[in-house]
């Protein structure tokens, strides 16, 4: 759904643009005012906010067609891919507020294949990193929990931002598995700890 989103908003603001550099002077510095705040707004997760910029296009661009500039034909085009476009904003925010981790910029900006490709890249490059069962990263995740007592995901995803969230997930899962951490809190207050009979000393908890 995330890609979709992605896909849908990149075109629709490409096309919007597009059409606001045929408009008179105050009508195409309002619509790309409106678009400006909302890819802000998308991009920091203030959905309600997009909706609203999403609100104020629909409202320039209707009066566009005033100044024979864009079709009515076009507008109502446009018009249901906005409406499309806010519905599934309004789906990733019940996600969001679910306590669904972060968006991955990487589905939004980078195609499938490109993608896979630099996963596939990252996990022949730690596989040769791996050590007593654990990938470096692994290890350098439990010496970040050692030294902050605890962190949450997003805090992981700020210090390796060239490794997928996805990735990254997969990691925790395994040291979770290992018994080397421990879970705390629920959702958005999720925390990551080590447990306390873990020592760097071994590859396993006592």
């Amino acid at each position: 759904m995330f890609e979709k989103l992605g896909q849908r908003y990149r075109k629709l603001v490409s096309i919007i643009w597009q059409i606001s550099q045929n408009q008179p002077e105050v009508l195409k510095e309002k619509i790309q005012f409106f678009l400006s705040e909302f890819l802000s707004n998308l991009a920091f997760n203030k959905f309600n906010q997009a909706i609203f910029c999403l609100e104020g296009l629909d409202e320039f661009l209707y009066l566009s067609t005033s100044s024979g500039k864009l079709r009515m034909i076009n507008y109502e085009i446009l018009r249901g891919e906005i409406e499309k476009l806010k519905e599934e904003i309004r789906e990733r925010e019940k996600l969001f507020k679910q306590g669904v981790e972060e968006l991955d910029l990487r589905e939004v900006f980078l195609p499938l294949k490109e993608r896979k490709n630099e996963e596939e890249i990252e996990k022949k490059r730690t596989s040769s990193l791996s050590i007593g069962g654990l990938n470096a990263r692994q290890l350098k995740i439990l010496e970040i929990i050692k030294e902050r007592k605890k962190v949450k995901s997003l805090d992981l995803f700020e210090i390796f931002p060239q490794v997928s969230q996805k990735t990254l997930r997969a990691d925790l899962k395994a040291l979770l598995e290992r018994g080397l951490l421990f879970k705390q809190g629920t959702n958005r207050n999720l925390w990551y700890l080590l447990n306390p009979k873990f020592s760097f000393s071994q590859e396993n908890p006592a």
